[in-house]
């Protein structure tokens, strides 16, 4: 079969094959390219699933650090409340011994 048969019956001419080849050869090639950026979207999706997970893993050492912090500082406001307490006391026993003594015998 020759160029001119393929006009004559209705088919496509060899130029408009050739055409045609050529637009499924850059659809094949843009399909490619797509298929690549999805894998390498892919890729990013799942360093970005793995970078929360571990900022989840990081929030949970976060809470359980904040929390023994939060325990330190109510032991300190509490040994801070018996400094207070024990001072006021030692001030007490100063001033009574400091009039006993003060007393004429």
């Amino acid at each position: 079969m020759n160029e001119a048969q393929f006009e004559s019956d209705g088919a496509p001419t060899m130029k408009e094959f050739n055409e045609l080849r050529d637009q499924v050869f850059r659809s094949d090639e843009k399909l490619t390219r797509v298929a690549a950026t999805v894998a390498r979207i892919e890729g990013d999706l799942f360093e970005v699933k793995r970078d929360v997970s571990e900022l989840k893993g990081l929030h949970a050492k976060f809470d359980r650090f904040q929390t023994v912090l939060d325990g330190m500082a109510r032991q300190m406001e509490s040994f801070e409340r018996w400094c207070r307490f024990q001072g006021n006391m030692l001030v007490e026993h100063e001033g009574r011994i400091t009039k006993l003594e003060a007393k004429p015998q």
